[in-house]
């Protein structure tokens, strides 16, 4: 250990210098793994790498055959300019070019170029340095730390340089978020006293400020991935510059391969700069290698001298030993302990020393600055925050504050609010902070160099939230945060997995499909982290599976598949290829605007506001959206509409009406409006393909059907997300019951819950009171004598609820007891001592010895399951607080009618399922204990917990209607192919096998991780296979067809639709759904 760096943190106290604490930073990676095949990757010199090398094997034939062809291409153009040409058939831009071109002079003569850059920014001493090496070599990479000027002052000095010269110059300069598109477009046009969307514009989706006078134009990665898809050259612009390339999401990783892609057939003349802020930018200077002598070499790299007004100093964990026991850490295994927060707490405390002692007043009084904390997810969050909140840190004066992407607008807006006089303001942040917010007067920084990356299962395609290392620039943004408006002391690996190697490959293999340019596997190898070849089959799978790509005849292509319309229009849309196939399922229907904003809904942060303290509110607030519709997407449906029309007809007329009537209704206006925005968005994207909205006469409404709309939205939503459905776990009825009355003791289900963990020598009956309290008081129950507590001599407790005049099927008790367990409300009981509270009992004549009870029923003929476990009401009075000795807290409250889950897919029936705690479908009850199935649930996302490999999540779901039949309909009207089964003498059908079906060359299945065996429970005709499900079934997949529309507009198309199309499905769907008996027999007709 470094000796100096001993003594500042010994003398810690007797020096000014600022210091930075920073929590450990593993040296290696490994991968892990677990036995369903997930992979993951935490860098490219993993332990393990032989287990991939078959993985990729396919790689270095595909690279070695582009690099050749490069070669030939640049040695053909010293020899013959003119030669290639013949590789840019397809740029058919050069006439707009031309006439560009000769406007470039008018425009340089209208505009004032005289522009002195400030002198203080670190990038302009390299400013001569830039402009000469991006004129010299066709790509150039730069690298420049946050805050040196690269993103703004590059692309000024490039047209600078051209305006000296006086030639043609077009700078297109991407940007990984909205907001900064926006934002440094603004500030470079107020640089140049220019007005924005002249010489300087942006373009964000359809939101587009450019003229034809535009020379640098910032956007978003996806804007110019899809110009560059759609005109597949890059011969509009002079200078492509791809900016923060570090971050390798998914759009950026196929940017940078379709730059490149490009630039190694038609566009060879375009200047490419890439610029990141990572100190590993080697592998991107070999990606975008350039022929040197008939040899291929790295792109030159240009660093930007760092250069900051205020220090950071960095410490990591394992010096701080004088600080007491250092937490083990595992580099194999990342976590976070309950060790580590009390070891951060620790170091917080320390603090007030430094601050102390950098105090220049005489009076003694100092300033306690912000400390930032960076966290990996929520429960890392609550259970730090829980640690501060301990009755050990009680007089330090803490002001916590919760920063985490979910949480609403005003618990954000508490950030900047000055924290209360004396207190130390410490921020429990995700990477929220990193770069999204600057949190102000902060000058500690602890990170637990901890992130959350989701993750894709192969086969399953279940996603995960796993725990990893953050990247080594993760850790120096969130670092620099220290020393944004101050000396600084921060707490730190070198890059993060690729979202190309751990997310759905589904729209990227789309792309490759709709740029034509090779077949999807060929392509993606040439990426700079390429796909496994286990991750790009699944993918195939998965597109073929919704419609997006289709095998021909008997030939099965195991990594490829013709593009469908479908799977143009999926390729074009923002959003997930399951959101996409529910607006054109929501078109077929005739509901298309409401299938756009949900699919919108899906695809931004939740629209509700989620208090952490209080999750049951949010949990009601969806409840009454939801509008007793079981359905997330209909929630955030009905709230958009509210919100919307109440806009139009003036109800709301200011930005401040707008937050409060959000504020009232628990909803964030920011999503409303992305939600907005997207939706405006998408409904321009269709209109290319002929998709719109039905309007006049020719509309068929359902509400003129006499049929709910409600059941069409939820039939659409069960159609796109197919096959994301559970049912409850089958059981035989009279085992349920049994068990049932097992574990109540006869008590009624439908009123009582339990609790586990009551000391056994304790007399309950003296605490009775206490639980009406907690429970009466949770519930708002004016009459606390409506709960009746009960014991058995067990750990268990017995709560019930017995209000007069209460229907017999009213679940509202049961509900809301569940929902207590899931949003951890502690149920915590003070008692006596067991000698104390015996006395007690006796005295009060509650039993003569404990588990007897003394009360007989008062009622001869009363049933069996009442005999001995109750006292008479009311409860004794409960104890004095002095006496209380020791306290129990109590497991559940749990019920024996929750509906247990289970995947209907082949690979999801061991597994345990768990809804998402704010859903409307959190809490499920078996309300129909005779039907062994139930309805379907249906799920947008399923995730599959990092910790244990049997446990799914479900977000957003949607519960169908409980119709006998439905559930094995819904199944063989969305299923890509099915096989009927038949009773061993064939004389009636029992179900059917669902799925992608089989390989006929193999005969084995070509998806079986998601193929479904459904069972009959409803009489199905023949005829009703031939004339209704059959011709839907049919017809769902194809509802679509399309022309081309003439160039340059060569990718859209229109859809061509039979005038009967609607109604068809209209009467095939009413036919089916009317009439249907429950039975176990199906006889073939």
């Amino acid at each position: 250990m470094n000796d100096d760096l001993v003594d500042d943190i010994l003398n810690i106290y007797k020096t000014t210098n600022p210091v930075k604490i920073v929590m450990p930073c593993p040296s290696s990676r490994k991968v892990a793994q677990d036995n369903r095949g997930f992979h993951v990757e935490y860098n490219s010199h993993h332990a393990n790498k032989d287990s991939t090398e078959s993985e990729r094997d396919y790689v270095k034939e595909y690279q070695q055959k582009d690099d050749q062809e490069y070669l030939k291409l640049k040695n053909n153009m010293i020899f013959d300019i003119n030669n290639h040409l013949d590789n840019m058939s397809e740029v058919t831009a050069f006439e707009e070019e031309e006439i560009s071109r000769a406007n470039t002079a008018q425009i340089y003569r209208t505009y004032n170029f005289a522009y002195r850059p400030k002198t203080n920014l670190p990038i302009i001493c390299t400013r001569d340095k830039i402009v000469s090496m991006i004129a010299s070599n066709s790509v150039v990479v730069i690298r420049g730390s946050t805050g040196c000027g690269k993103t703004t002052q590059v692309p000024q000095l490039i047209l600078d340089a051209e305006f000296e010269k006086k030639q043609h110059c077009n700078i297109i300069v991407t940007q990984p978020r909205r907001i900064a598109a926006l934002s440094i477009a603004k500030r470079v046009s107020q640089e140049r006293e220019w007005p924005v969307g002249t010489l300087v514009g942006y373009q964000m989706g359809l939101i587009r400020n450019t003229c034809h006078d535009t020379r640098i134009t910032y956007c978003t990665t996806g804007v110019l991935l899809h110009k560059l898809i759609n005109k597949r050259h890059m011969m509009e612009y002079t200078h492509v510059i791809l900016d923060e390339v570090h971050e390798r999401d998914e759009d950026m990783d196929f940017l940078l391969l379709v730059v490149r892609k490009l630039l190694r057939t038609n566009s060879t003349t375009v200047k490419v700069i890439l610029m990141s802020a990572t100190i590993d930018v080697d592998k991107f200077a070999q990606y975008f290698s350039t022929p040197v002598e008939n040899k291929l070499l790295p792109a030159p790299i240009i660093d930007i001298p760092q250069r900051s007004p205020y220090n950071v100093s960095i410490y990591y964990i394992d010096e701080l030993e004088n600080l007491g026991n250092i937490p083990q850490i595992s580099d194999d295994e990342p976590k976070f302990t309950n060790e580590m927060a009390e070891f951060c707490a620790r170091i917080i405390l320390i603090f007030d020393g430094v601050d102390i002692k950098s105090n220049d007043d005489s009076d003694g009084a100092y300033e306690r600055h912000a400390v930032l904390i960076f966290l990996p997810g929520l429960p890392e969050i609550e259970e730090l925050r829980s640690v501060l909140l301990s009755a050990k840190y009680t007089d330090t004066k803490w002001d916590i504050i919760i920063l985490h992407s979910l949480i609403s607008t005003e618990d954000q807006e508490n950030i900047f609010k000055k924290p209360p006089k004396d207190f130390r303001r410490i921020i429990l942040s995700t990477n929220i902070a990193e770069s999204s917010i600057t949190v102000p007067d902060v000058k500690y920084v602890i990170d637990f160099c901890l992130t959350k990356l989701h993750m894709t299962e192969t086969g399953t395609n279940y996603q995960c939230l796993q725990l990893c290392w953050a990247s080594k620039s993760n850790c120096q943004q969130r670092a620099g945060r220290a020393g944004r408006l101050m000396d600084g002391r921060a707490v730190l690996q070198e890059e993060i997995i690729p979202e190309m190697l751990r997310a759905p490959l589904a729209n990227i293999v789309l792309k490759a499909k709709l740029l034509n340019m090779g077949e999807p596997k060929a392509l993606l190898a040439l990426s700079l982290d390429p796909p496994n070849l286990s991750s790009l089959r699944s993918t195939v799978l998965l597109l073929k599976e919704v419609g997006a790509l289709l095998d021909r005849g008997q030939s099965i292509q195991e990594f490829d598949g013709e593009l469908t319309p479908l799977g143009r229009v999926m390729a074009s849309l923002p959003l997930d290829v399951h959101a996409s196939k529910l607006i054109i399922l929501g078109h077929l229907f005739g509901i298309l605007q409401d299938a756009i904003i949900i699919a919108a809904s899906m695809s931004v942060k939740d629209i509700f506001n989620i208090d952490f303290k209080e999750l049951e509110s949010t949990y009601n607030e969806k409840l009454y959206w939801a509008a007793q519709s079981d359905s997330d997407s209909i929630a955030c449906l009905n709230a958009f509409k509210v919100w919307r029309n109440d806009k139009a007809n003036r109800r709301i007329t200011s930005p401040y009406e707008e937050k409060e009537w959000a504020k009232r209704k628990s909803l964030r206006v920011k999503s409303l409006r992305e939600i907005d925005a997207f939706v405006a968005d998408l409904t321009m994207k269709l209109r290319n393909f002929g998709i719109r909205e039905t309007m006049g006469s020719n509309k068929i409404t359902w509400e003129s059907l006499n049929i709910d709309r409600t059941f069409i939205i939820k039939m659409i939503i069960a159609g796109a997300f197919y096959p994301n459905y559970f049912t409850k776990f089958p059981h035989k009825v009279e085992h349920y019951k049994q068990n049932v009355e097992k574990l109540l003791s006869f008590r009624n289900p439908v009123n009582t819950v339990v609790l586990r963990g009551w000391p056994l020598h304790q007399p309950g009956a003296l605490y009775s009171r206490r639980f009406q309290e907690i429970f009466g008081q949770h519930l708002g129950l004016k009459n606390h004598e409506n709960i009746t507590v009960s014991f058995d001599g067990s750990n268990r407790v017995y709560v019930e609820y017995e209000e007069r005049n209460r229907s017999s099927d009213n679940y509202w008790f049961i509900r809301n007891c569940i929902k207590m367990r899931q949003c951890r409300i502690p149920i915590e009981i003070r008692l006596l001592s067991e000698i104390d509270a015996r006395r007690r009992a006796e005295q009060l004549g509650l039993t003569k010895d404990y588990g007897q009870i003394v009360f007989s029923p008062s009622e001869p003929k009363e049933p069996p399951y009442k005999r001995y476990f109750y006292h008479q009401k009311p409860y004794p009075e409960l104890p004095e607080q002095s006496e209380y000795r020791t306290t129990v807290r109590l497991e559940g409250p749990v019920s024996p009618i929750e509906t247990q889950l289970i995947h209907l897919v082949s690979t999801g029936t061991s597994k345990c399922v768990s809804v998402e705690a704010t859903s409307v479908n959190s809490v499920l009850l078996d309300t129909y204990p005779d039907n062994p199935r139930g309805p379907i649930l249906v799920a947008q996302t399923v995730s599959r917990s990092s910790k244990n490999i049997t446990q799914l999540y479900l977000r957003n779901t949607t519960l169908l209607p409980n119709t006998p039949g439905l559930a094995s309909l819904i199944t063989l009207i969305f299923t890509p192919y099915m096989e009927l089964r038949r009773s061993p003498l064939g004389t009636y059908y029992t179900g059917a096998l669902c799925g992608l079906g089989y390989n006929p060359s193999t005969g084995k299945s070509l998806f079986p991780e998601h193929d479904i065996q459904v069972i009959f429970d409803i009489e199905i005709t023949m005829n009703d296979l031939r004339m209704d499900v059959k011709r839907l079934y049919h017809l769902l997949p194809n509802v679509v067809d399309m022309y081309e529309v003439p160039w340059p507009n060569f990718n859209h198309m229109d859809f061509l639709w039979a005038k009967d199309a609607p109604k068809l499905v209209y009467k095939r769907i009413l036919k089916i759904m009317k009439g249907k008996n429950s039975t176990n027999v199906t006889t073939m007709g």
